[in-house]
């Protein structure tokens, strides 16, 4: 039986065979710098609170929608170093050729509690990521689908 976290659908165990192919290192390269840019693209919106134009808040007095952009705001900032963690993560485990390296969301947060000021950092991102949820949660009936 496979160790906990090392099954063949986690990331440990789908990186170990990715490794191992041609090209390998690579493809896990790739997806890690992609994983990275996602956490780009997540911190930028979160900055410019780009997420508002996503919204329709026509109703909504000053108040709420300051709220929304606070809670926007630190989610998605939440949410793309804890993404970029995990991204950084994958390239870390193809240039060691380490598959062990790899990690999804749990271990991305411990790799941060482990960081120096770790405790304060993995503080702020659960926060931050409590605070994404609540703005998915205040706006899911008001997102406008692109189409």
């Amino acid at each position: 039986a496979d160790k906990e976290g090392e099954g063949s659908t986690s990331p440990t165990g789908l990186t170990a065979r990715a490794l191992e192919w041609p090209g390998g290192r690579v493809a896990v390269a790739i997806v890690g710098a992609a994983t990275i840019a996602v956490a780009g693209y997540q911190f930028w919106k979160g900055v410019r609170q780009g997420f508002l134009d996503d919204i329709d808040d026509a109703d909504l007095g000053p108040a709420r929608r300051r709220l929304l952009a606070v809670l926007g705001t630190a989610g998605f900032i939440a949410r793309a170093l804890a993404i970029a963690t995990a991204g950084t993560l994958f390239v870390t485990a193809a240039l060691t050729r380490d598959p062990q390296r790899a990690a999804g969301l749990d271990d991305s947060l411990h790799t941060l509690a482990g960081a120096p000021g770790g405790r304060v950092l993995l503080t702020a991102t659960g926060l931050g990521l409590v605070a994404a949820g609540l703005y998915d949660m205040a706006t899911f009936r008001r997102q406008r689908l692109q189409g």
